[in-house]
């Protein structure tokens, strides 16, 4: 916490990622390397049937 400048709000963040106040957010955050499970936790999140759910990458 605090290690990178915070220039931006959630809702500003939201908003520039096109998701709206009331949907949950789950995040993975670093390399992308197999014995993290990056693709169990893909088919985990599908899985959810969440009509709220929506994917979003941010690169």
């Amino acid at each position: 916490m605090g290690y990178y400048e915070n220039k931006i709000d959630r809702v500003e963040g939201r908003k520039i990622l096109s998701i709206s106040d009331s949907r949950p957010v789950f995040l993975f955050l670093g390399t992308i390397r197999p014995y993290k499970g990056v693709i169990e936790l893909i088919k985990t999140f599908k899985e959810l049937n969440f009509d709220a759910a929506q994917f979003s990458n941010c690169w």
